[in-house]
């Protein structure tokens, strides 16, 4: 096998390492110290967050989970996971270059099997950032995080959608749309 990192992966590292220096390790202490407000707000306009995603998204630096097709970066697994391995180095870093959890997975699902109406409506606005999205998997009377033992049942109603089952916990859940 061939471990040689590819040159144009290496300048990624190297742009995301300068990004985390220059602009974000900075703020860590106080983002920390308002991180109740930060994560709720960094949706709005005018935020610092928001500032710096702009700056990341022009870099080329942002959603490298997502393929090029859907705003992202366009990179293999391993490719992905040497970023990781640099944004890794901060809290704050995914929320930034557009790669936190659960915001990278439901963004994934929603490109690969979602309708064309539902990427408008949920994808686009939550991979530019617009919009936070939530995970809920945690319920009182199934132990582990085991997605087939799960008791809520979604039941479609005529035009709609009836929801039934309880929750312990919701990923996100602050200040998702």
């Amino acid at each position: 096998m061939d471990f040689t990192i590819d040159p144009a992966i290496e300048e990624l590292r190297a742009k995301i390492l300068d990004f985390l220096e220059n602009k974000i390790y900075p703020h860590e202490n106080r983002w920390f110290r308002e991180e109740e407000e930060i994560f709720p707000a960094c949706v709005e306009d005018g935020h610092e967050i928001r500032a710096l995603q702009a700056e990341a998204k022009e870099l080329g630096i942002w959603a490298g989970h997502l393929p090029s097709a859907a705003g992202g970066m366009g990179l293999t697994v391993t490719e992905y996971g040497l970023l990781n391995e640099i944004m890794g180095r901060s809290y704050f870093a995914p929320r930034v270059f557009g790669s936190n959890a659960p915001d990278s997975g439901n963004a994934e699902i929603l490109w690969h099997y979602g309708t064309e109406e539902q990427k408008e409506r949920f994808f686009w606005p939550l991979q530019r950032a617009e919009v936070r999205s939530f995970f809920a998997m945690t319920e009182p009377d199934v132990s582990g995080s085991d997605p087939t033992g799960l008791q809520t049942r979604a039941v479609q109603q005529g035009d709609e959608w009836l929801i039934n089952g309880r929750k312990w916990y919701s990923t996100n859940a602050n200040g998702a749309a």
